[in-house]
């Protein structure tokens, strides 16, 4: 996962990436096991192939997010009682 900061300090996108089997092995399934069955001991089927997937997300902060958090680097009110949501 990598982050990387957007418009100063109004945003930020995340990448991540993730892959399975990513040497690609064959994942053999058990074999045929029915006696009247013409295709016994032969194994039919693999498991999943070589998967990747990726993501992109953009998280933009609010104007409430920032000012809270500015206020307290400034050191102003703790945490708890510098919230926007809290009744007085």
């Amino acid at each position: 996962m990598k982050t990387f900061p957007f418009l100063g300090d109004k945003g930020k996108f995340t990448f991540k990436a993730e892959y399975f089997n990513l040497i690609n092995w064959t994942n053999l399934q058990q074999p045929t096991n029915t006696l009247s069955s013409p295709a016994l001991g032969s194994i039919t089927n693999a498991g999943d192939p070589r998967i990747g997937q990726f993501a992109l997300r953009y998280d933009l902060w609010t104007f409430v997010e920032s000012a809270v958090a500015v206020k307290l680097e400034l050191g102003g009110e703790s945490a708890a009682s510098s919230s926007p949501f809290t009744s007085c």
